[in-house]
């Protein structure tokens, strides 16, 4: 698949630069895919027309509250990542606090967690409030490792991967712990020049790979998702831009 994502790569070089309005509604697109994708893995049954009439200041009839301020935050993160990612800024701890209060609302200067909760979705209890300091040193040891590596490889996969699988293990801030993972991996993979994707999957099947993953610590194929969001995004951007 990555050979394939690959030649989709050189096929769009060689169609840009494209024209401020076109691109402005690629970039329109792209954050519409990434928007679903996680609303879908998070739960939520809003349809794609139903987060543009969202995002457009119009409210969905027969939907939970919660979920046009989902949207919005999504919005915003998608923007700050894409911001960030252009600027060529490397993925680092300082984005946890960021993106958690993106997503949340919650202060982006405020503390992790200091409660051992039970994490029903997952059927785990987590680690204890005195092991994240360390367990935060080895995700940012990964964010350092990851700089050195090149984007064309499996490698860049595994470590948008383990990263997504770091932070889930840390559980930082108890509330969209997993949302946040996405979104950093997801940055990871922006930076080293990728379109925004998110796993296409159902809440049901994502969480049975966390499960799994918490209990053998070895990677589920995550990455495989990502791959499979870029190429079918890339493809999609081929159709758009034939004529």
């Amino acid at each position: 698949m990555l050979r394939t994502i690959k030649k989709r790569i050189i096929m769009l070089g060689n169609r840009v630069p494209f024209d401020p309005e076109k691109q402005k509604y690629f970039e329109e697109v792209e954050k519409l895919e990434w928007i679903y994708n996680n609303l879908l893995v998070e739960g939520s049954c809003l349809t794609k027309s139903q987060i543009n009439d969202v995002m457009d200041g119009i409210m969905p009839q027969n939907i939970a509250i919660e979920e046009p301020i989902m949207v919005e935050a999504l919005r915003s993160t998608f923007d700050e990542m894409y911001f960030l990612a252009e600027k060529g800024i490397k993925p680092c701890l300082e984005m946890l606090g960021y993106y958690n209060h993106l997503i949340t609302g919650q202060d982006k200067n405020v503390d992790y967690r200091k409660t051992t909760e039970m994490i029903h979705h997952w059927d785990c209890v987590a680690i204890h409030p005195a092991e994240i300091p360390e367990k935060v040193k080895e995700l940012e040891n990964l964010f350092e490792e990851s700089v050195a590596i090149d984007a064309m490889t499996e490698a860049c996969f595994e470590m948008a991967e383990k990263i997504h699988n770091k932070i889930i293990e840390i559980m930082p801030y108890g509330e969209r712990d997993g949302l946040l993972a996405r979104v950093m991996s997801t940055y990871f993979l922006m930076e080293k020049g990728y379109p925004a994707a998110a796993p296409n999957m159902k809440e049901q099947d994502y969480n049975e790979a966390v499960m799994k993953m918490l209990k053998t610590g070895e990677l589920q194929g995550l990455g495989e998702f990502y791959k499979k969001a870029i190429l079918e995004h890339l493809e999609l951007m081929i159709q758009l831009t034939a004529h």
